[in-house]
């Protein structure tokens, strides 16, 4: 198995599973990637831990722009894909890259925003809460992991993945 960028490639090495390759491409591609500038001031970002302190600075307020900006990034993530939207994983940097670049709130501070809307979706205690009605209908579930392929362990990824392809796994 390899991959090619246009300026890297990354070959599986011989003897080397497909978990550990997809991890050690994602860091030489992060390394890589950040040595040609694609997306230098992100690279820490790929790297970095949760941090629990975070916590104490969300409030409604964050919550409801964020929840704002997540049905909005579903339904781009839909109408990207020709195919039904099956799963798509990312990490706040990249979710604020995407849907908040002009916002002002830190990357760690949406991604603990993030964790909190999705531990209050999966909570049946949350489940008539007015502000999360719209992403419990959407046909997406959400959830998040510090143990990816893609990303090194400890770092905080978040999945969508359509309701209907639960049981798939």
């Amino acid at each position: 198995m390899s991959f090619n960028f246009s300026f890297y490639e990354v070959k599986q090495k011989l003897g080397e599973n497909d978990y550990d390759f997809r991890r050690r491409m994602t860091a030489e591609t992060i390394t890589s990637t950040a040595k040609h500038q694609i997306f230098d001031r992100y690279k820490n970002e790929f790297e970095r831990l949760p941090d629990k302190q975070t916590d104490l600075q969300i409030t409604d307020e964050i919550l409801k722009d964020i929840s704002t900006h997540l049905e909005k990034y579903i339904l781009n993530q839909i109408d990207e894909s020709d195919a039904a939207l099956l799963s798509v994983q990312f990490i706040a940097a990249e979710f604020k890259n995407v849907q908040m670049k002009s916002s002002s709130l830190s990357t760690a501070v949406i991604e603990e925003a993030l964790t909190t809307i999705i531990d209050r979706l999966n909570d049946e205690n949350t489940a008539n809460d007015e502000l999360y009605v719209a992403l419990k209908q959407a046909p997406v579930s959400f959830s998040y992991t510090h143990d990816s392929q893609l990303y090194p362990t400890g770092v905080r990824v978040f999945e969508m993945r359509e309701k209907d392809c639960q049981s798939d796994n």
